[in-house]
């Protein structure tokens, strides 16, 4: 199976190539398209629960390692923080992961790429295929390039609080707090889309969507907190 220059742009962006890409093939492989499709395919539900597994192991040793005089409790809040589903969906984002998933066409047409519980499982049906695919040592280096550096934050808030992160360097560049805005709603009740945008001063710098408006509130914050990051850099 050939590879597309996403796929190529992941492998880089985790630092892993696959020998065999029908993992990666079933890795993105929801189930909605599965159900839909007529191709003998399976989803990518039984390496996201592999990939669950072998990602709370490794993260469990760095922590282990890191922060040795830390009780069991400490530990596993830390972990906790770490690989909660809005955490690995961020992570996910920030792969784009999202074009490369197979979706039947309801879920696609509802949002599915930006879905934080779609991404979130395909991020761990990534690291299970990386675990098939090369072995544990090759799984704990992938999970390990991209979690060190959120070893060295205060457990993982980077991704699971962008709102908080935001508050604190609008208040400290330009003495000013965020402001959301609901812009756009989509999709039946029971699978509603929503649009936010996050201000500061009146000035327009992220965008999010999500099922929750809380979600697509925290999609906003870390958009626009990488745009104020990289005009400071």
């Amino acid at each position: 199976m050939s590879k597309n220059v996403e796929v190529v742009a992941l492998e880089k962006a985790i630092g892993y190539e696959f020998n065999d890409m029908s993992f990666v093939d079933k890795a993105f492989c929801h189930s909605s398209y599965v159900n839909e499709s007529d191709v003998d395919s399976e989803s990518n539900e039984r390496l996201e629960f592999l990939g669950d597994m072998v990602l709370s192991m490794v993260i469990s040793k760095m922590l282990y390692e890191l922060f040795p005089k830390m009780a069991e409790g400490g530990l596993t809040k830390k972990r906790a923080a770490l690989v909660n589903g809005r955490a690995l969906a961020n992570i996910a984002i920030e792969l784009e992961m999202g074009s490369l998933l197979k979706l039947g066409k309801g879920e696609g047409k509802g949002g599915g790429r930006s879905n934080p519980s779609i991404l979130s499982n395909a991020f761990e049906a990534l690291i299970g295929a990386v675990y098939l695919d090369g072995g544990m040592d090759s799984a704990s280096e992938v999970i390990m390039k991209l979690f060190n550096k959120l070893m060295a934050t205060d457990s993982g808030h980077a991704f699971t609080d962008y709102k908080s992160r935001l508050q604190e360097v609008s208040q400290g560049a330009y003495r000013a707090a965020p402001e959301y805005k609901v812009v756009g709603e989509e999709g039946p009740p029971h699978d509603r889309i929503f649009t936010v945008e996050a201000y500061i001063n009146n000035i327009l710098y992220g965008e999010g969507r999500a099922h929750k408006k809380k979600d697509a509130e925290q999609e906003a914050a870390r958009v626009a907190l990488k745009e104020m990051l990289s005009k400071e850099s």
